[in-house]
């Protein structure tokens, strides 16, 4: 008897031209494509071993695993499977019969993958599964760095979904929705914004700054946020000086306010040039996340941030 295969489907709500929207339980049409260099490729994208029965999850950059399910038709069903070797072609299935009907999605994948290929000189696959899936009452919060295959958007779970979920005190990019929700209520409040903000990294994800805590985060307006992207507070290293015992400062030149002064971006804008400071800050919040433990990480994040939102509990 086949033992059924556990699947993690990754998927990006911007490709799709879609906010992320609460699902009712159902039958969806889940699409994966690939194009390959040579005519005739029997080459398949990823995902395509899944079958009938296997087990998926459901997740979303920046979201986390938001729904689960089974495969009600995969890779067992040769009618899933569809070649071509010209785009006019892949534009009319897209239109006409392709199961998952969206655009926004197809016209990403044509000028993405087909815009500088010639007819009859490649072969362009997708694949299409039926799925019954259902949303999760509370997203599970993943590493990222641990999804398998990297970037690959279709890929197997083969320790299961503790082989990526993150654990109880545990540091990981991504802000659970619940915590986003509470921090653009608190903000707000605080700023009497009265418009959207975004969440920002204060310590950026970029150099693996932590965004499941609220320790790390500050709600900005989106101009602030865009303007401030990933520069590095200086008081990561301000902070990381309180903390010797944990950081030789012979290993850190800036830990140093006078070598600091040379590299800031502004004199009274406390941010580094990214350049400059990210293989230090690297180091910092590596020993940080991997030797500190949750709690003693959660204050260090809070004193980087009370640096500039002083006032902020």
């Amino acid at each position: 008897m086949k033992e059924n295969k556990t699947w993690l489907i990754k998927r990006n709500a911007e490709i799709n031209n879609n906010k992320f929207n609460n699902k009712n339980k159902g039958t969806q049409w889940y699409t994966q494509t690939a194009v390959y260099k040579t005519i005739n490729s029997k080459s398949k994208p990823s995902g395509s071993k899944s079958q009938k029965n296997d087990n998926v999850y459901i997740y979303q950059t920046d979201i986390g695993i938001w729904a689960k399910g089974k495969i009600k038709s995969g890779s067992e069903d040769n009618n899933n499977f569809h070649y071509f070797d010209n785009a006019r072609d892949v534009i009319t299935f897209s239109k006409t019969k392709a199961k998952y009907k969206n655009d926004a999605f197809w016209g990403n994948i044509i000028i993405n993958k087909l815009h500088d290929k010639q007819d009859g000189k490649f072969t362009f696959v997708v694949f299409e599964a039926k799925l019954e899936i259902e949303v999760l009452e509370n997203e599970i919060t993943v590493h990222e760095n641990k999804i398998p295959g990297g970037q690959v958007s279709w890929s197997e779970l083969r320790e299961g979904l503790e082989e990526v979920k993150t654990k109880n005190h545990e540091l990981s990019k991504i802000i659970p929705p619940s915590l986003r929700h509470k921090l653009l209520i608190k903000f707000n409040s605080y700023f009497n914004a009265g418009t959207a903000l975004d969440i920002d990294h204060h310590v950026p994800q970029a150099i693996g700054g932590p965004g499941n805590i609220e320790e790390n985060l500050v709600p900005l307006s989106a101009a602030a946020n865009r303007y401030k992207g990933a520069k590095i507070p200086e008081g990561l290293f301000e902070v990381a000086e309180e903390y010797q015992n944990h950081f030789n400062i012979k290993d850190f030149q800036l830990l140093k306010k006078k070598v600091r002064d040379k590299y800031r971006i502004e004199k009274d804008y406390p941010f580094l040039e990214y350049k400059i400071a990210k293989h230090e800050a690297e180091k910092i919040i590596t020993i940080v996340n991997q030797n500190f433990s949750f709690d003693e990480a959660r204050n260090f994040y809070k004193k980087v941030r009370a640096k500039i939102y002083k006032s902020i509990d």
